[in-house]
């Protein structure tokens, strides 16, 4: 997790003859490497599926941090979605945090207030989905 990257910088300083590898990072060392997989292909599905199953043609897409992972996802579910419906659109609501149920529920129920009946997050709680399991899809 991105929000491990802090913490396992300071572990490989302190065990330099172990090797550590980190996903999606950007920070490194002797001994840490960085890795990614190709996340943003499931993206561009869940767009395409998101625009087939919109009647609004709107997505809310609640997302934690503004850093290339987060944003190579939401383009690419863009990109998807657009292949499907060009016109398709989608608010954002940045919550700058993995993990808060708060403030993603908030977001969720927001996003549908304006529109939005398809609810999609790169966050790490299930609150967003039982916010609005009983009105909308969400990913």
């Amino acid at each position: 997790s991105f929000g491990f990257m802090d913490p396992e910088v300071k572990v490989a300083k302190k065990f330099p003859d172990v090797m550590f590898e980190h996903a999606t990072g950007y920070k490194m060392a002797e001994n840490l490497g960085i890795y990614n997989a190709r996340f943003y292909e499931g993206r561009y599905i869940l767009g395409q599926i998101a625009a087939r199953q919109s009647k609004s043609g709107v997505a809310g897409y609640i997302v934690s941090f503004p850093i290339p992972e987060v944003v190579m996802g939401i383009n690419s579910f863009m990109l998807g979605a657009q292949s499907i419906k060009p016109d398709f659109k989608a608010k954002i609501v940045w919550i700058n945090s993995w993990f808060d149920p708060g403030k993603e529920a908030d977001a969720a129920k927001a996003l549908f207030d304006q529109g939005a009946d398809i609810i999609v997050q790169h966050t790490d709680s299930t609150a967003p989905l039982q916010a609005v399991e009983s009105v909308c899809w969400t990913m």
